[in-house]
């Protein structure tokens, strides 16, 4: 069932106050006397039993919210826990249109039977619902605090959605010393209605919003989620905390162990275009930038003006760690340079102006770095000395960045001496902080972000013959597809797997070995044997009969030993020396399906060299380039590389199989080794879902 829209919520014409008191400091006349302070023009009411017929603060108060003689757009309830069930059947009874449930005690503690009859009373009557156990909501441009948060933030354009409330209030207090202005605050608590993928959608369609910033602290459907974030035509800026990764601990693959929900959560983000920041710092910093130069040009091309050539260094290497670039310039822009700058000054980038310059020097070389094509962003860096005029450098900047296309930022460094200089800048519009990192890395987040909100592509074909393996597999109630159907299913699609067999009597074993490829491995294969290594179920480099002989007893005294009664002695030609990679797709609760590649062997879980990607990946070379192992095979060091065409057309069809098989829960490849042949699959594992 669709539900109603949140115009009410968003724009209410009327609001009413449940649970106003004469006791000024309770919860109820805190917030009352916000909406009145805030200057809004709606009409306003007090509800309260023991006030019916009297006024509070100049606002007529009625016994229940029945009483009052309009329908309420919105209703903020303060009252206790007990009493919330009443006051919604009462919000019935006027058809109020929605509710902010204030009161704290439901599902985050445990009470959720409560909470989800209120949900129900709610939706039965098409009531919007924010909370319970949340800090309220402001609108800013009118005039509204339907909160307990003190004041009343600038108006602007950013929304800004928590699911915290009193991440809430330190936001709204850090933002006041930041000019940033805000359209909507709206804190979320429990969600047990309303929630950020009601509010994305509602903002991506108000002209009113330019930037949504979003701290969430759980998502409860990744791929809508994801969907919505795409789909949103402006940035969204996300700070998550607490991923755990308790639930990929007891994974039966490498692949659940190396893909814990952080990195999940990374991935997601990631492929739907969202900005995703890891401290409040870093948020409001992107903000500023967003917002503060919404019209200028962006990019990672950045110029670097600094007075001290030590702090120029430093800011190279930021740079290069916040994925961004330090372009040359051409030899016309140098010389440019040369005419108004000392002959002792860098030309090359940073450009240093030298420790004595003046405002009338950084003003130079701002104008000329402002018209030079190469560059997209201007850093300015100052440093204290005797000769620097701060406060007039200040005003170049903010001169410099007013009449400039391209985003001019600024880095004061040092304490109460450059203080001054920082106001102007900030009161200017230009983005400033006493260190130059926290600037590089907020440039970084924003244009390393990936702008993948195109459809997904879907185009995947299902194998009918792995299907019927799959399904009789599965039949038979085993937690992973045998060797020998594995080895089949890769033979089926294609895969690059050594000649291999699975034998249980010593003479079949025996001859089949004689008529591969030597030197051969012996293999435990077992449904319940998924990590061989740990059992001493592996047997290399077998050229003679002899080491045949010794290696299959063994393997069955490892067998008898761990009691796998079903298990095989699985023979396989060994794959020449090369480079271990793993690669593992596996079904995430949240996000759907993901992939994850990187160092393989037997110390994947040690180097941890992995990336995840959320599928369908449409860009195997985008998803691999953050792991130092993907450089490694392509060629490096005067090594000849992989055919990365082929190895991605092997992903590619791990993908379709992995998509259109849903009875597979995981596969995990590991080893997979990369040699100047190509690619070789050693060992597959088919994770089948739990029936």
């Amino acid at each position: 069932m669709q539900k109603p829209s949140l115009s009410s919520f968003l724009s209410p014409q009327s609001v009413a106050v449940v649970g106003v008191s004469s006791k000024m400091e309770k919860l109820g006349s805190v917030i009352l006397q916000n909406i009145l302070d805030g200057g809004y023009a709606g009409n306003v009411y007090g509800v309260n039993p023991k006030m019916a017929d009297q006024q509070l603060l100049g606002v007529d108060c009625y016994a229940e919210l029945q009483d009052i003689p309009e329908t309420v757009d919105m209703a903020i309830i303060v009252v206790p826990q007990r009493f919330v069930e009443d006051v919604i059947s009462d919000a019935v009874k006027n058809k109020t249109r929605s509710v902010v449930i204030i009161t704290a005690g439901f599902s985050e503690v445990g009470n959720t039977a409560s909470e989800d009859r209120v949900v129900h009373l709610c939706d039965s009557s098409s009531i919007r619902l924010l909370g319970p156990n949340c800090l309220g909501a402001i609108f800013p441009h009118i005039g509204l605090n339907a909160s307990f948060a003190d004041g009343m933030p600038q108006a602007g354009n950013i929304a800004f959605i928590s699911q915290s409330g009193a991440f809430c209030t330190a936001a709204l207090d850090y933002a006041a010393g930041k000019s940033l202005g805000f359209s909507h605050f709206i804190s979320l608590g429990n969600k047990a209605d309303i929630d950020e993928l009601d509010l994305l959608q509602a903002f991506s369609a108000d002209d009113a919003v330019a930037v949504v910033a979003l701290y969430l602290e759980s998502v409860t459907d990744g791929r809508r989620w994801m969907d919505a974030i795409r789909q949103c035509k402006k940035p969204v800026i996300i700070l998550e905390p607490g991923s755990s990764t308790a639930a990929q601990m007891a994974s039966q693959s490498h692949t659940g162990s190396l893909a814990p929900s952080s990195k999940v959560l990374k991935a997601a983000y990631r492929t739907a275009g969202a900005i995703q920041v890891w401290n409040m710092q870093e948020m409001f910093t992107v903000l500023e930038f967003l917002t503060m130069n919404e019209k200028k040009r962006m990019g990672c091309n950045i110029g670097i003006i600094t007075n001290a050539g030590g702090v120029g260094v430093l800011c190279a290497d930021l740079v290069e760690d916040a994925g961004l670039l330090l372009p040359s310039v051409s030899e016309n822009t140098k010389k440019a340079l040369s005419e108004g700058l000392p002959v002792t000054a860098g030309l090359g980038n940073p450009f240093d102006i030298i420790g004595d310059a003046k405002a009338d020097r950084y003003a130079y070389a701002l104008e000329i770095l402002s018209q030079t094509p190469e560059i997209d962003q201007i850093l300015c860096i100052l440093t204290p000395q005797k000769t620097t005029e701060i406060e007039s450098t200040a005003k170049a900047i903010v001169s410099a960045h007013k009449n400039s296309n391209k985003s001019i930022i600024a880095a004061f460094i040092g304490g109460d001496s450059v203080l001054p200089g920082r106001a102007i800048l900030q009161a200017g519009g230009v983005v400033c902080s006493p260190f130059p990192s926290v600037l590089l890395r907020a440039i970084g987040l924003i244009e390393n972000t990936q702008k993948n909100k195109s459809a997904r592509e879907n185009n995947f074909q299902k194998n009918d013959a792995v299907s019927e393996i799959v399904a009789a597999n599965v039949s038979k109630n085993r937690t992973s597809v045998v060797q020998s159907d594995v080895y089949k299913i890769a033979e089926m699609i294609g895969l690059p797997v050594p000649k291999s067999e699975n034998h249980t009597e010593y003479e079949i074993a025996l001859a089949f070995w004689k008529t591969i490829k030597k030197p051969a491995v012996l293999k435990i294969s077992s449904p319940d044997a998924l990590h061989k290594t740990e059992l001493k179920g592996v047997r290399l480099n077998i050229e003679t009969e002899e080491q045949f002989a010794a290696a299959w007893e063994a393997l069955k005294l490892s067998i008898k030993s761990a009691q796998l009664d079903t298990a095989s002695i699985q023979i396989q030609e060994q794959v020449s020396s090369g480079i271990e990679l793993i690669i593992g797709f596996k079904r995430d609760p949240n996000f759907g399906s993901i992939m994850v590649f990187g160092t393989g062997g037997i110390y994947s879980e040690i180097w941890h060299d992995t990336s995840v990607s959320v599928l369908p990946v449409n860009d195997f070379e985008v998803s691999l380039s953050s792991t130092k192992i993907a450089q490694i095979i392509s060629g490096t060091r005067g090594l000849k590389g992989v055919d990365m065409r082929d190895f991605i057309h092997i992903l590619d069809t791990l993908q379709n199989t992995f998509l259109t098989q849903e009875g597979i829960q995981a596969i995990d490849l590991n080893p997979v080794i990369a040699h100047e042949k190509g690619v070789s699959i050693v060992d597959i594992k088919l994770i089948l879902k739990d029936s």
